[in-house]
């Protein structure tokens, strides 16, 4: 039973792990990497993405949990300096004629 309490009280410290701040956990070493090796995460995995020039040229898994291949975990480059929109995008139409504009 004391055993049950102790997991609960520590599930319930480790759910306020996401309101602390998140350099609580940084340490001193919160320089940019010009060039190296960083590790990360997103939504689809933790990632092992490598840099070089300060630019990001290549990511892969850091560690593999699953048989199924997620091509997103390959593709950190480009997701970042290709696929971004750059700018703020409106519809010509619209600018025309923003009570009626076209689709």
């Amino acid at each position: 039973m004391k055993t049950n309490r102790r997991k609960l009280k520590l599930g319930a410290a480790l759910s306020l792990a996401p309101m602390l701040p998140s350099n609580l956990f940084a340490g001193a070493n919160t320089q940019v990497v010009k060039n190296g090796e960083v590790f990360t995460s997103a939504h689809w995995g933790m990632l092992k993405a490598t840099v070089k020039d300060g630019k990001i040229i290549s990511s892969k898994p850091y560690q593999t949990l699953s048989k199924i291949p997620n091509p997103l975990q390959d593709t950190m480059a480009d997701l970042v300096y290709k696929t971004r929109i750059t700018a703020p995008m409106v519809r010509k139409s619209y600018l025309e004629n923003p009570d009626s504009p076209k689709p």
